[in-house]
This record gives structure tokens, sequence and C-alpha cells, in this order.
């Protein structure tokens, strides 16, 4: 079901790609879920909004002593900060008073964008972060892709995992 939503949107040719649940190495690219099951180690909980493996979706979920609250932006396990200095190498987020990963481009890795609503960095915000050089010029979820739509490729096929088809 989640993979004919996914088609629908866009729009997926029979040679598609149906791999779902790709190894998760950040937060951007946590797996697509439906259940908890799906999820792995670093990323347990399925969010039932977005479908993706998260760290967390309530207080609950944040079991380490220094970090338990989570962040429902983000979806990670955090602490509470009235300065940057509670936060160990990150900032706080004074509006609510939660320690975030960034809330300015500048605050992330070179080639990285801070995506301020969810305190994190990420690789892309629009198709222009990302570089035709690479192959990669369409963002999608916060990562540079190859295409979103069928009409962004030669072959006329983009799969589920955003690449053209040959």
């Amino acid at each position: 079901m989640l993979a004919h939503a996914l088609c629908t949107l866009v729009g997926c040719g029979d040679d598609a790609v149906m791999d779902l649940f790709p190894l998760a190495e950040d937060a951007a690219a946590t797996p697509l879920c439906t259940s908890n099951e799906q999820c792995g180690d670093q990323w347990p909980l399925c969010e039932p909004t977005s479908h993706r493996c998260v760290e967390c979706v309530t207080n609950a979920d944040c079991t380490s002593g220094s970090l338990p609250v989570c962040d429902l932006r983000s979806f990670r396990c955090t602490n509470t900060c009235s300065t940057s200095t509670d936060c160990g190498g990150g900032v706080c987020d004074l509006s609510v008073s939660l320690c975030v990963e960034c809330l300015s481009d500048t605050q992330c890795e070179s080639g990285q964008h801070c995506l301020v609503s969810a305190g994190r960095c990420v690789r892309c915000l629009a198709d222009a972060d990302c570089s035709s050089e690479e192959g990669y010029t369409h963002c999608w979820l916060n990562q540079c892709v190859a295409c979103n739509t069928n009409a962004d490729c030669a072959s006329g096929v983009c799969t589920v995992e955003h690449a053209c088809a040959n």
C-alpha cells in the first residue's frame, strides 16, 4: 500500500526498483515504514504521519538520562537548555528550550543547510542546493536525487528510489 502511494506520487515504471527500506546513515535518510518492525536499532520507531523511522515519538522513548526529551520537530532525543553551553556542541533553540544541531547554515558542515524547522543539518532544502555535476539535481526529503517525476528523466521513468531508469 505504501509502495503504491509512492508510485502514484512520483510515477513508477514497470522496472521500478521497490526497495523502500534503505539503510539509514542519518535522520534525513531514515527508511520509510508502516510499522516499528520495519525500523532498525538506530531509528527504532515508525512515525505515523511521515512514515519514517525515527528515534522517538514521545519523551518516554528517550531512555538515556542525558537526552530525556523528544524533539517532535526532528523526532530525536535531546536535552532541555537555557543557553548553548547546555548543549554539548549543539545550540540551544530558545524558542522551545531544546538543544538542536543548528539554527542557521553556518552551524552546518560545508555543503549542508540548516532545516530550521527541525533544528538539524541536511544536504538540501531546494533543487538549487544540489549539484548538476554529481547528476543529482533535485531535492527530495532533504537529499539530492536524480529525479522527482518521470519528466525529470530522459527515459521517462523515475523510480521510487528517485533514480532514472534506463
